[in-house]
This record gives structure tokens, C-alpha cells and sequence, in this order.
């Protein structure tokens, strides 16, 4: 598979063609983000000097088994297993029986000790969320409220200390429409260190976001390492 953006620019502008077919990069991030991480997770591997065993990732917001993933070219590369997190419930189904070698878990992540929490299913399944407001004024009118219900909340520590098996985490993505920031104040960052962190501030929704989730991850002792147009992605400072 040839790179389209390459040979219709040279149609476009009459350049020739390169002597040396050039090859479509693989991805499945929404910006290129896989790309960037699964490079970054083999340096701190090299310089760690360890193999992938005994190794995680874990994706709050799944959605899709491949469309925008995080990390799913890290299980199809690095042979990593994983954590997948999803509070739409159609949506589960196709993930567990495409990515079988991960452990799937249905419900919200979020801050507060409660069984259960609403979740507001938006026409556009990226754009389902907690808050109501977000879905129904997103994309000017594209996106709204299909349904409303409850699923079962979730804290990230319990999920990780239920499900991690005493892995180490490599890879941390959360994408859930800006409340990725109390997610993240939730964690314990004593006892789970991801190598790398990626985060979809939704700056639209919540204005300087980026810049508070920016700073609190510097206070945790993670760098700003990468930015796409729409995620941040952070090395655990002591592996840069």
C-alpha cells in the first residue's frame, strides 16, 4: 500500500514520482499517536534493558477495537496484553471479541465512591460521556442524546489493582471528553508508574485544560514529551 499523501502531492504539483516506492505507515491513533508511543515504550525498554513480558497497557475510553486506538498496535507489535475500559455498552461486544487477549471492563471511570453513575449516549459513539452538556454541544448540532443511563462507576486504582496482576504499566490512555483530569487525580502515583501517558484534553469543552493537566503531570514527575492536535503525551521523567 503506497502512500497516498505523497503521490497525489507530486500529481498536484507535477513532481515525479519517487525512483523508491514509498510505503503507507501502519496506524490506528486518531493523530499518529500509536506511532509516537510505541516508539517511545521500545526506547524506555532498550534503556531499561527488559523485555515485554509481565508488561501492560491500559485504555480508559476504548471505544472502537481499532479506530483511533492507543494501543492497539502495541499488542499487534510488542505481543502487550492489556486493560480496556468502556462505559458504552454496545460497544463492548465487539471489543471483547476483537481483542480477545485483552481484559475488557464495562462502566465509568471516575472519582467519586458510588456504585453507579449516568452516562449520556450521545448518536456518535466517540462522543458519549458523563456530562450531558458536552454530547448535545458538541460539533454544533452533530451530536445528541440518544439515551441516558446509569452503568456502573468505576474507581482507576481498584481497576488496576483487580485486573493489572502485577504487571507494570508501559502505556496509560484516557479519553473521556475532559474529565481525564480527575481520573488522573485519582491515581496513585506511588504505587502505578506508567512509562508513557497520554491524555485528550478537550480544551474545546474545557478551556485550558491542557495547561492543568500539563501542570499537574509535571508535579507528578512526568515530562511533556509529544502533542498531536488533539492528545499530550508524557515519558515518566526519570526514563527520558
Amino acid at each position: 500500500m503506497l502512500n497516498d499523501f505523497i503521490y497525489n502531492k507530486c500529481l498536484e504539483t507535477g513532481a515525479a514520482f519517487p525512483d523508491i516506492p514509498v510505503q503507507a505507515v501502519e496506524t490506528y491513533g486518531q493523530c499518529g499517536e500509536d506511532i509516537i508511543v510505541l516508539s517511545m515504550v521500545r526506547v524506555v525498554a532498550r534503556k531499561k534493558k527488559c523485555s515485554f513480558a509481565n508488561k501492560m497497557y491500559v485504555e480508559i475510553g476504548a471505544n472502537h477495537p481499532f479506530a483511533t486506538s492507543a494501543t492497539f498496535m502495541m499488542h499487534s507489535q510488542l505481543k502487550i496484553n492489556g486493560l480496556l475500559v468502556e462505559a458504552n455498552k454496545a460497544l463492548v461486544g465487539a471489543l471483547k471479541r476483537l481483542r480477545p487477549y485483552d481484559i475488557v471492563v464495562y462502566g465509568a471511570v471516575q472519582e467519586k465512591d458510588v456504585e453507579t453513575t449516568l452516562f449520556s449516549i450521545s448518536n456518535l459513539s466517540e462522543i458519549s460521556f458523563l456530562d450531558q452538556s458536552f454530547v448535545t454541544s458538541w460539533g454544533n448540532g452533530l451530536s445528541r442524546e440518544v439515551e441516558r443511563i446509569e452503568v456502573p462507576a468505576l474507581r482507576i486504582n481498584t481497576l488496576l489493582q483487580e485486573h493489572g496482576q502485577g504487571r507494570d504499566i508501559v502505556f496509560l490512555s484516557i479519553d473521556i471528553e475532559g474529565y481525564d483530569l480527575f481520573v488522573l487525580s485519582d491515581l496513585d502515583f506511588m504505587l502505578y508508574r506508567p512509562w508513557v501517558i497520554q491524555i485528550e484534553p478537550s480544551d474545546r469543552h474545557i478551556p485550558n485544560n491542557s495547561e492543568e493537566i500539563i501542570h499537574f503531570l509535571v508535579e507528578k514527575g512526568y515530562k511533556l514529551i509529544a502533542q498531536t492536535s488533539v492528545n499530550l503525551i508524557f515519558l515518566e521523567a526519570s526514563l527520558a
